[in-house]
Order: structure tokens, then C-alpha cells, then sequence
């Protein structure tokens, strides 16, 4: 007698429906410094952005600059009736003016310069891992000469050759950041890569560039994001250093880490402010950007969630 099998037992549950993004938000948000950390973050790149329309003056107008209003500490009171919030610098920029511009720069370039690492750093690690033997060998020989300097001194190097400006300071920023993305891509692509989808795509005589860019890539996103969050916190201490050195953003459209710079010799005479306020707001844009990748690290790994 063949006995009734029990079809319940047999019955597959149904695949979960995927997470709507407003409780992937929650979940992110549900940490209270993630949240403040989000919040002022949001409003530094608001306030970076609107800077031409909300900024008292121009601070890159060298015409409307006034030598007589130099060295003014915070709330003084211009020769033309304004109101310097946060004082002027030894030009006699408005600071608060400054800071905002230069705010736009640290932000950018270093965003920039993370998009152009993440780009070579994802092609030569997918690449390597997906290709394999010599060629695998020889890019990550290429990597392991790179990560053998250090960010900052590569970086110095470069712009001391080079120049300085925006443009050379985002392209010596990538040089000094894609090597860490290639190493992290390599890695995970070479478990991905002896799955059951990548060799059937391989048996159904897929491209190899598809292969590598619309199926192996997807499935290792999760750490790129986190790992870019916290490369942007870094890119934006390293071109802080960069241009307090002198060989970052030029002297006509400083950045924070040049206003630090400019301010230096002024703190024994007692002007702190030209150089303590832009250092606060970087210090809270580094922080920001390190307790949001922190918070993305939780959210997208498991070993956390667990």
C-alpha cells in the first residue's frame, strides 16, 4: 500500500516579499546619532549648496574685498553697515562667507575623487577576480605596489609634481584611494564567481563584461557602499591636509583646510576664530560622514543584524 504523502510538508514556503525602502530607512534611522548624524549632515550639504544665494559676500570677488576690514572679530560691524557673524580673516573676507563656499569644495572634490577610485578600483577588481592566473597576478602585484604608500604621501607627491588645484587634487585624491576598492571588489568577486548563476552564465556563452557588470557587481555592492562612506570621511581629511599644506585648492578659492592654514599665525595674536571655526565645521563633516558609514556597515551586514 503506497501511504498519502503530505503535500503540506512538501510545500515550499512562499519567498519573501522584498522590503519596502521606508523601512530600510527606519532601520538605519533607528539608531538616535545615526539620526542626528543624517540630519546635520543633510543640512551641511543644503547650506553647501545654497552658498551663492545665502552667503553674505562673495568671498572669491577679490574686488569686493576691504583690507580695512581685516582681523575683525565675531558680530563686528563693516564700514558699509553689515554685520560679520563669525568675524573676517587677514583679507577681510567674511568668514561666515568663506566657510560656506569653501565647504562646497571639501565636499566635492573629495566626492569626486571617491566616484573616480570606485570606478578603476571595481573594473581592475572585477577584472582580476573574474579573469584569474597571470593577468589576476599582475593587477594584484599593481595593488599591493600602491597600498604600499601611504594616501597622504602619494598624494603630496603627485601635487608637488603636478601643481596645485581642484582638478589635479581630485585626480591625486583617486590615485591614492582606488587601489583599496580593487583589493575589496577582488576579494568578493572571487567567491561570487565560482557560483551556480555565474557558470551557467558562463555556459549560456554570456560576455564576460555582463557577466562581470550585471551579475557579479550587484552581488557586491553592499560593501563598496560602506567602504565609500568611509573613503569620502578620509578624502575629506586628506584634502583638508592637502590644501592646509598649500598644494590642494588654490589660493583664490580656498577650501577649509586653507582657511585653517590662513588663520594659523593669527591664533597667538589672539584671532582664533579665522582658523577655529572652519575647524569645527570639518571636524563635524569628517564625524558626520564616519558615524553614517559606521551605521551603513550595521545595517548592511549580517554578522550585525544578527
Amino acid at each position: 500500500m503506497i501511504e498519502q504523502t503530505d503535500t503540506a510538508a512538501l510545500t515550499l514556503p512562499p519567498n519573501p516579499a522584498r522590503r519596502p525602502v521606508y523601512e530600510d530607512l527606519l532601520d538605519f534611522l533607528r539608531d538616535p546619532v545615526a539620526a542626528v548624524a543624517a540630519f546635520v549632515f543633510l543640512v551641511i550639504i543644503m547650506l553647501a549648496i545654497a552658498a551663492p544665494w545665502i552667503a553674505p559676500q562673495n568671498p572669491y570677488d577679490l574686488a569686493s574685498l576691504n583690507i580695512l576690514n581685516s582681523g575683525l572679530p565675531p558680530g563686528s560691524s563693516s564700514l558699509t553697515g553689515g554685520v560679520y557673524l563669525l568675524g573676517t580673516d587677514s583679507q577681510g573676507r567674511d568668514l561666515l562667507s568663506a566657510m560656506l563656499y569653501g565647504l562646497g569644495i571639501s565636499l566635492a572634490v573629495p566626492f569626486a575623487s571617491v566616484l573616480i577610485a570606485l570606478v578603476v578600483g571595481v573594473t581592475v577588481g572585477l577584472v582580476a577576480a573574474y579573469s584569474g592566473g597571470r593577468l589576476d597576478t599582475l593587477l594584484m602585484r599593481l595593488v599591493d605596489f600602491q597600498l604600499g604608500f601611504p594616501p597622504v604621501l602619494l598624494a603630496l607627491v603627485i601635487l608637488a609634481v603636478s601643481g596645485p588645484g581642484l582638478g589635479k587634487t581630485t585626480l591625486a585624491l583617486a590615485t591614492a584611494y582606488w587601489a583599496v576598492f580593487a583589493r575589496l571588489v577582488r576579494g568578493a568577486a572571487q567567491s561570487e564567481r565560482q557560483k551556480e548563476y555565474v557558470v551557467a552564465a558562463r555556459c549560456l556563452a554570456i560576455p564576460a563584461h555582463r557577466i562581470m557588470f550585471r551579475h557579479i557587481l550587484p552581488n557586491v555592492i553592499s560593501p563598496l557602499i560602506v567602504v565609500g562612506a568611509l573613503e569620502w570621511g578620509a578624502c575629506v581629511s586628506l584634502e583638508a591636509t592637502l590644501s592646509f599644506l598649500g598644494l590642494g585648492s588654490p589660493i583664490t578659492r580656498p577650501s577649509l583646510g586653507m582657511l585653517i592654514a590662513n588663520g594659523l599665525s593669527y591664533i597667538m595674536a589672539g584671532r582664533y576664530w579665522v582658523s577655529i571655526y572652519p575647524g569645527i565645521l570639518l571636524m563635524s563633516v569628517v564625524l558626520c560622514i564616519n558615524i553614517l558609514g559606521d551605521r551603513l556597515r550595521e545595517c548592511l551586514n549580517p554578522r550585525f543584524k544578527a
